[in-house]
């Protein structure tokens, strides 16, 4: 895997540490809004399955009907 050690070295040369009570804050903000859009969508896929929209593909057109009446994994 790609290291990028000077990228790290650039940041903590250039930043100062954030104090750990602001850090927990934060952190418990981000995984708040986190939450609110995993949860967004997954209720916008639930919408889309049930709406009959499950293949979006072939719902807006990208994909023809000799395509959709392929089964999956077969190429």
């Amino acid at each position: 895997m790609i290291s990028f050690k000077w990228l790290r070295r650039l940041v903590r040369r250039h930043t100062n540490p954030v104090p750990v009570d602001r850090a927990a804050s934060i952190k418990q903000k981000l995984s708040i809004v986190y939450m609110l859009l995993a949860w967004n969508a997954f209720g916008f896929v639930c919408y889309m399955l049930f709406t009959g929209r499950g293949d979006w593909a072939r719902y807006y057109g990208y994909k023809s009907e000799a395509e959709a009446s392929i089964p999956p994994g077969k190429f």
